[in-house]
């Protein structure tokens, strides 16, 4: 930390003047003068429509659903075959290096397939042909091939394994 740093309270995490945000621009800054710069790496996605089915499909129950299973018997008697559902629907976006996406939903709105598909996890998803996602400018096949460990999907929740 430099001294300039040091003397300031907003970057102290036991001060009550503690700014998270000038605690952060002057880590990167610190860590950019000592030869550590972070890379960036921007994305577009065009007319972006995912499919999914089986176990993608992590429908959370609302009351309405609830109440209204007995008039579906469909679901419960009928044929075991997963149905395909449309969950994103022609997003277009872009974002540069360096920005930050804040990817907000309730349950079952489609955030994590969103994130998966930035990402390329496309287990039981299916984008559409009309699709596109480029990494600055890279097409997102390539980007699974020669660059996996670039672009990743960190799950939200977490599981735990006790004896």
């Amino acid at each position: 930390m430099n001294i300039d740093a040091a003397l300031d309270s907003t970057l102290d995490p036991a001060s009550k003047d503690f700014d998270v945000t000038k605690w952060v621009q002057d880590f990167v800054r610190e860590l950019s003068d000592k030869g550590h710069v972070p890379h960036g790496l921007g994305f577009v996605f065009q007319d972006l429509s995912v499919y999914g089915s089986g176990a993608a499909l992590q429908l959370q129950d609302t009351v309405s659903s609830v109440l209204s299973a007995p008039f579906r018997p469909r679901e419960f008697f009928g044929s075991k075959k997963a149905p395909r559902r449309h969950i994103l629907h022609g997003f277009n976006g872009l974002l540069k290096a360096g920005e930050l996406l804040a990817v907000l939903g309730r349950p079952g709105s489609g955030c994590s397939t969103f994130l998966k598909t930035m990402c390329g996890e496309l287990n039981n998803l299916e984008m559409d042909k009309n699709s596109v996602i480029h990494y600055d400018g890279i097409p997102q096949d390539r980007m699974k091939k020669e660059f996996k460990g670039e672009v990743i999907y960190n799950q939200e929740v977490c599981y735990f394994f006790h004896p």
